[in-house]
């Protein structure tokens, strides 16, 4: 798993949130052929997309705290299977329209996993483009999902064969192309709880007389503000290897 960022590492991860954006909004104008051919009501309707948010907003509000604390690639990879796991249920729909309700909740679930923590990953891969070009990159890559997620949708349901089942197909090929692609993306993000981070925390400093010195290693101090301060000269006596005080 490398996490070696270039140019371009962003794209990957930009397709991750393009694809799970994709099989959010799939479904929407396929509404009236599931009306038509299936005698589902408004009121059906209604709970299909109330369904969607009871899945979104959970996991909007705990994945974001997930993914701080353990990684960005680390989550997109279930997110990416489960968006692609919710358009499989989805595409038996026509046999029983329950299977709708459960497809339109995990692509929720997948929905609220993915926009915030893949539009964070997309932007910590864009820290070398001006100021704002991450946070533009994850927006057109989530609207853009969105948008053409709909709205090819519409044209097969509206044109080619099978319009229960044809429309989900474009989303199963994108969601497998940005698994892939994304799986080893690079993730320059580092958890709080990484061993690497704490490796490269600085040490704790330690009272020595009346200053407080930084340890490079046994016996010596670093040259710390508080050594080189005129606070007193029990510093360097106290722990060889310490610079001695300097005038203010």
């Amino acid at each position: 798993m490398g996490n070696h960022v270039d140019r371009r590492s962003w794209v990957p991860t930009a397709l991750a949130v393009f694809a799970v954006g994709w099989g959010a909004n799939q479904f929407s104008p396929l509404l009236s052929l599931y009306r038509t051919d299936q005698g589902l009501s408004q009121s059906d309707v209604t709970a299909m997309f109330s369904v969607y948010i009871v899945g979104l907003l959970p996991a909007l509000l705990v994945a974001g705290r997930w993914s701080d604390r353990n990684g960005r690639r680390v989550l997109m990879r279930p997110v990416l299977i489960l968006s692609l796991v919710s358009t499989v249920v989805m595409l038996l729909g026509p046999q029983d329209p329950l299977w709708l309700f459960l497809g339109r909740f995990l692509a929720g679930v997948a929905s609220g996993a993915a926009f915030g923590a893949g539009s964070a990953w997309v932007r910590e891969l864009s820290v070398d483009a001006p100021p704002g070009t991450g946070a533009r990159r994850a927006a057109i890559a989530l609207s853009g999902g969105f948008g053409l997620g709909g709205l090819v949708a519409g044209l097969i349901g509206e044109w080619a064969p099978a319009p229960m089942l044809s429309p989900y197909v474009p989303h199963l090929v994108l969601g497998a192309v940005a698994l892939v692609a994304a799986w080893n993306a690079a993730d320059p993000y580092v958890p709080p709880s990484s061993p690497i981070r704490r490796r490269s925390s600085p040490p704790a400093p330690v009272p020595v007389g009346s200053c407080l010195v930084w340890p490079r290693g046994p016996g010596s101090c670093s040259a710390a503000p508080a050594c080189r301060s005129p606070c007193s000269p029990t510093c360097s006596a106290a722990t060889p290897g310490c610079p001695p005080p300097t005038p203010a």
